[in-house]
């Protein structure tokens, strides 16, 4: 379990230097614009859908660790690619380089999903159930821990050398996937001194398409995954509104964007350390039900913000952070929760894999959408306000995270307790009571705050 954590954090620095910024960027640099960035945000998740082949492997071999190790190495020796593309004498002529990045991400994503569902049915068993939301918990909090540094730090270096070698731009950027790179084949080392553990049940052998259906033949399986994809779907849609509203509209640049996720990261970690408890004390259910709550009021701190008052932002990342904790923890843990014991790996690849492209189309749809309401000139009245297409992608924001949370409610998860439970047994406790007024007193203020920027917009 111990190597599992150092195994994480070595992955977090490798997927943080090859990932994220540094990707979009490296993009733009080799001629990416608007419809092409489009492709290599959304392509990920569209390719990971092909995880639900991973039972095929593990059941055929009965040896998680060993897929996962093959499936990761696959994907660490084919990012190799990434680096020698901004070296024009590597580049196939002829031939685009934008596309073979994209045939790059699709290899190492395929692969990378395969591995990954592999990793967490094979450490479900590994980890006990009844730790599960401390264990997973701990483990987010320290992978976390490089994703406070690792962007600033690789950023900073990728401008000081830009600065140094204007003529160089791209080997900047081979300089830090490769550094990426070797993190990632690091982070291989740890696991190979953990056992394999077989499949408590291992299926007959059965066509690859009922192994991939077999999930949804299990009703409660359906009302979670309905409420995943209802997630995704609410999710998707306003994810380009809030990325296009920053840089078009409050014209903010990259040092402030860092410091966003800087404060969601360090209030993430908040929130992890007390969905962890509470998960494995009181089920998950009711973690998610108050983290989606919790999460959907981000938007509103959204809708006040303009070029002169942007640190609205700043107290949408702290509710996100928090909330998004309990709802990715107890996601996580539910989902074990409702597949068997005695194989997993079905169930974990579907909803997986579901959430991914419900996730991308969404996201792509959304854009579109956006795009036509502001060619428009969109706009419409709220509570004296005049509000635009991005404020209507805000509150679609909130209804469609708000609403996830009452099919939840559907879903069976044995000894979950009620949020009532939960708030009378905090109160008997007197430390979590103490914590629980101060939580109370943040969120008041919050909110406080909200309401004095709406009525000055209005």
């Amino acid at each position: 379990m111990t190597l599992a954590i150092v195994q994480g954090v070595l992955g977090t620095i490798g997927g943080w230097l090859i990932g994220g910024w540094f990707l979009t960027f490296f993009a733009m640099e080799l001629g990416a614009r608007g419809t092409m960035v489009g492709v290599i945000l959304a392509v990920g998740n569209i390719v990971s859908l092909l995880r639900v082949f991973a039972p095929y492997f593990v059941n055929r071999s009965d040896n998680r660790k060993r897929v996962w190790l093959y499936a990761t190495l696959f994907a660490r020796v084919v990012s190799i690619g990434l680096p020698l593309l901004a070296f024009p004498q590597f580049r196939p002529p002829g031939v685009n380089p934008l596309w073979i990045l994209v045939l790059l991400l699709c290899a190492t994503t395929i692969a990378g999903a395969i591995g990954d569902v592999a990793w967490l049915s094979w450490f479900a068993d590994i980890v006990p159930e009844h730790i599960w939301g401390r264990y997973f918990s701990r483990r987010n909090i320290f992978c976390a821990l490089p994703a406070l540094v690792v962007p600033l730090l690789g950023g900073m270096a990728v401008d000081a050398y830009v600065k140094a070698h204007p003529e160089t731009k791209l080997t900047a950027y081979a300089m830090i996937y490769s550094i990426g790179i070797v993190f990632n084949v690091l982070a291989l080392t740890p696991l190979l001194f953990v056992p394999n553990l077989p499949l408590r049940e291992r299926p007959q052998d059965a066509p690859v398409w009922r192994e991939i259906l077999t999930p949804f033949r299990d009703p409660n399986f359906r009302r979670y995954a309905f409420f995943y994809g209802w997630l995704m779907l609410s999710s998707g849609i306003p994810h380009a509104s809030f990325q296009l509203y920053v840089k078009n509209q409050l014209g903010v640049g990259l040092i402030v964007t860092g410091s966003f996720q800087l404060v969601n990261q360090i209030f993430n970690m908040v929130g992890q350390r007390w969905a962890g408890r509470l998960t494995d004390r009181f089920g998950n259910k009711p973690i998610i039900i108050l983290g989606l709550i919790g999460a959907a009021t981000g938007p509103f701190f959204w809708i006040p913000t303009s070029k002169e008052n942007f640190w609205w932002i700043f107290a949408a990342y702290v509710v996100w952070g928090l909330g998004w904790a309990g709802v990715g923890l107890g996601n996580q843990n539910l989902m074990l929760k409702i597949a068997p014991r005695g194989n997993n790996v079905a169930y974990i690849a579907a909803i997986q894999g579901l959430g991914g492209i419900c996730l991308a189309v969404f996201q792509i749809l959304g854009g579109v959408w956006l795009d036509k309401l502001t060619a428009a000139n969109f706009s419409f009245s709220l509570c004296g306000a005049t509000l635009n297409a991005f404020h209507l992608f805000f509150l679609l924001s909130f209804l469609g995270r708000s609403s996830a949370a009452l099919w939840v409610f559907r879903i069976r998860e044995p000894r979950a307790r009620s949020i009532p439970h939960i708030f009378r047994a905090l109160r008997r406790v007197p430390s979590l009571r103490q914590q629980t007024k101060v939580l109370l007193a943040l969120s008041a203020a919050l909110f406080a705050l909200l309401w004095v920027g709406l009525m000055l917009r209005g």
